[in-house]
């Protein structure tokens, strides 16, 4: 390491006291995250389907003739959250081409669903 650039950093180190590391921090804004959005890619074919709790959204992605894989995301997120990625992933595409993927969403997960009313019960796996 060139000796002007470890000066340098021992100067910018010793610039650094925990008061100002303090006042920095005081500084940060919270982000809920309803702020942050992941939405479909398009890949998918959204639709509602109903069932006896309430209406679901199903995203449906390739040849409908073809085997089903059938997702179910994780906590607190949805099928674009949860699987975007996986499915758009390049070693995946084999796997595209032969089943047609049906994402199910959890009651009240998609993007800008509305609060589930309070005397929802909320259906057990």
């Amino acid at each position: 390491m060139p000796t002007t650039t470890k000066h340098e950093n021992i100067a910018l180190l010793n610039m650094m006291s925990s008061d100002n590391l303090d006042d920095d921090l005081k500084s940060v804004q919270l982000h809920f995250p309803s702020d942050r959005r992941l939405q479909s890619d398009g890949a998918c074919v959204e639709e509602r389907v109903r069932t006896s709790r309430g209406d679901l959204l199903v995203a449906v992605r390739g040849d409908r003739s073809k085997r089903a894989i059938l997702t179910y995301h994780d906590l607190g997120l949805n099928y674009a959250a949860n699987f975007q990625a996986f499915f758009n992933f390049v070693d995946m595409r084999p796997i595209l081409e032969q089943f047609c993927i049906y994402h199910v969403n959890a009651p009240g997960q998609e993007e800008g669903a509305s609060p589930l009313p309070e005397d929802y019960t909320y259906p057990t796996i």
